[in-house]
């Protein structure tokens, strides 16, 4: 029997839909030697056939002596489209050969994974359009989802594991037991997902249980009773139906661009000259309109957070969701500027992409690790209108 599996409810049923995205972004992927002469022998065998009848193996697969001897090529590419990408936007390999018949990083994508001694978390990186898209869904309530069946088919994960590591921190002097971070967990989907919060009220409540919840010392008993204590008080701001201060956004948007290494840099940074001004005018008073998958797109950075198992300690791991929440905002605005016009359903969706190409695909984890614990964040200063 496999590990217990956890996920968002939105996600358990993705598939891929062939969009391409990931196969024509000009990414190095790594392929393990095991699954190139895997390839390479249904090939032989007939059993895959790529895309204008390629067969050198020089072109096929990229050799790259920075990689370990066990992925000691690339998938190639050509203009950054993948050789095994077919016209239909489909996968050669993939549809021909199967899922397990990919590179390890290919079967993942867009998949995220902490791996702990209570299972397996799976939350997705919305560059992918299609996770991007179910942020938008309504058919189902957000919550924790355990043992989905799609996802229980797989049989392998890969991502940070933590499975022999100390528990989350509570704050940098005190540690949580799994079982308490799982409550914690579970208990800020369930914040985000309710309708009477907007999503900054929602935060704003999470944040004051938090500072209530790092307050436990020995002598106020167990922890566990402490923290699900915490967890039923407090009552959310009437301020903060729009987010972070206008300030406050645009300052912690610039520190998460100072996270991107000098190799993951993709031209020059975007200008925010006229953010403020987009924001106020065609992000703001539309914000509201879409806080369902506004909701839904921070329970997936408050699920299966690396922060809250890299950082030191809930104020770190907090202030990486307040990130998200700033980056998808100044990605709205962005988005209406170029577009010129006000915020809508599909520039929302484009924002997202964007926020998590930032956030999951070009940004240092361990820079990005570093802000979080270096923060310390007053929510309520920050969630104004």
């Amino acid at each position: 029997m496999g590990p217990t599996l956890h996920a968002l409810s939105i996600h358990v049923d993705y598939r891929c839909a062939g969009t391409s995205l990931c196969c024509a972004s000009g990414w190095r992927i790594p392929v393990e030697r095991s699954v190139r002469q895997h390839i390479t022998r249904l090939m032989a065998e007939g059993r895959i056939a790529v895309p204008g009848g390629e067969t050198d193996p020089e072109v096929l697969f990229e050799r790259c002596d920075e990689l370990p001897e066990s992925r000691s090529a690339l998938l190639g590419t050509r203009g950054g489209r993948c050789v095994f990408l077919e016209d239909s936007g489909l996968c050669a390999i993939h549809r021909q050969a199967g899922h397990s018949a990919l590179p390890s990083e290919c079967q993942h994508f867009p998949r995220i994974c902490v791996l702990h001694p209570l299972g397996v978390s799976v939350t997705l990186s919305h560059l992918c359009p299609t996770a991007a898209e179910m942020l938008f869904r309504e058919d189902r309530p957000l919550a924790i989802v355990v043992n989905p069946p799609i996802l229980s088919e797989r049989e392998t994960w890969e991502g940070l594991d933590a499975r022999e590591a100390l528990p989350p921190m509570i704050c940098p002097d005190a540690l949580m037991r799994w079982e308490d971070h799982a409550h914690w967990e579970r208990h800020m989907v369930a914040t985000l997902a309710r309708g009477d919060l907007t999503p900054e009220q929602a935060l704003g409540l999470l944040a004051a249980q938090g500072e209530m919840i790092r307050s436990w010392r020995e002598s106020d008993g167990e922890f566990s009773e402490h923290l699900r204590r915490c967890c039923d008080e407090g009552r959310p701001s009437e301020s903060g139906s729009h987010g972070l201060g206008i300030e406050s956004t645009e300052a912690i948007f610039r520190e998460l661009l100072h996270c991107i290494p000098p190799s993951a840099q993709i031209g020059p940074p975007p200008c925010l000259d006229h953010f403020a001004d987009h924001l106020g005018r065609s992000v703001q008073p539309h914000w509201l309109e879409f806080q369902g998958p506004i909701r839904r797109y921070l329970a997936s950075k408050a699920f299966a957070n690396w922060i809250a198992y890299q950082g030191q300690g809930m104020r770190s791991a907090l202030f990486a969701v307040i990130a998200a929440h700033a980056s998808l905002r100044v990605h709205a605005a962005l988005r209406c500027e170029e577009a010129g016009r006000p915020l809508d359903r599909d520039l929302l969706r484009e924002a997202i992409r964007d926020s998590d190409l930032l956030l999951v695909h070009r940004m240092s984890r361990e820079l990005f690790t570093a802000l979080c614990d270096r923060r310390e964040l007053d929510v309520s200063d920050h969630l104004t209108t």
